[in-house]
């Protein structure tokens, strides 16, 4: 039981590793249909404190 924990805890840690890996740099501006940057998305309101802005206006949470 003790070594399905120890297997459990290094799963976990790698998936943290792996996530703090992955970052978006680019996503969809969804009035001119082209990829910007993260931050001049930002600025534009396109994300939000972890939600995209869709062309109808609707914030959609990242997963």
């Amino acid at each position: 039981m003790n070594r399905l924990f120890d297997n459990t805890e290094k799963i976990v840690k790698f998936n943290r590793s792996l996530s703090q890996q992955l970052q978006i740099n680019y996503v969809l501006n969804p009035y001119t249909q082209s990829f910007i940057d993260v931050q001049h998305a930002i600025k534009l309101g396109i994300l939000h404190n972890g939600h995209y802005r869709n062309n109808s206006g609707d914030l959609i949470p990242f997963v």
